[in-house]
């Protein structure tokens, strides 16, 4: 899911950020503020709603993928990949994953 993604998140994130004028970071290091200051305390804030409609596009993106799969299934032999592995994954962190198994004497 990352290889889709993350390319999408980059291109909405460049083209939010390309509207952030330079002008103002220009501003804060002629006042003294370095770089980083100048990216906290002024790009970033004016970066927030771009950063909530990226995020907002990738976890539903992310949701649909493992929603659907996993609601449409008629029974667990005959699920799509996401679902088994999520059952898988979260049986091995509950601990349900243990088998006895029986040991050669």
């Amino acid at each position: 899911m990352t290889a889709t993604s993350l390319p999408m998140a980059v291109w909405m994130l460049k083209n939010f950020m390309d509207s952030v004028p330079v002008s103002l970071e220009e501003a804060a290091w002629v006042d003294g503020a370095s770089a980083l200051k100048a990216l906290r305390t002024i790009v970033l804030p004016l970066m927030k709603p771009g950063l909530l409609v990226v995020f907002i596009f990738i976890f539903t993106a992310t949701w649909g993928n493992f929603f659907v799969p996993s609601s449409s299934r008629s029974t667990r032999t005959s699920s799509p990949q996401p679902s088994p592995s999520t059952t898988l994954f979260g049986n091995a962190r509950r601990g349900r994953l243990r088998k006895n198994w029986p040991h050669s004497q």
